[in-house]
């Protein structure tokens, strides 16, 4: 099972041995929920991305705008 969480497996086990819902029903509704965080993962991910492109480019304007350095005069 990987890395999930053992109470999930255990409602999923509860409810198919409680006969409601049947246990491909069960499956059908882990997919769903697997697909949901997935895809909620990558809306995150695409935001933190836009977040980070900001932050470069606040980065960027903030070097462009500093004064050139004075010129080496070998002392």
């Amino acid at each position: 099972m990987g890395n999930s969480d053992p109470s999930d497996a255990f409602q999923i086990s509860l409810s198919c041995d409680i006969g409601s819902p049947t246990l491909a029903e069960a499956i059908r509704a882990s997919r769903i929920i697997h697909a949901n965080l997935a895809e909620e993962a990558n809306m995150r991910k695409q935001v933190l991305s836009g977040h980070l492109v900001e932050e470069i480019e606040d980065v960027q304007t903030a070097f462009s705008e500093l004064p050139d350095p004075p010129e080496d005069t070998g002392l």
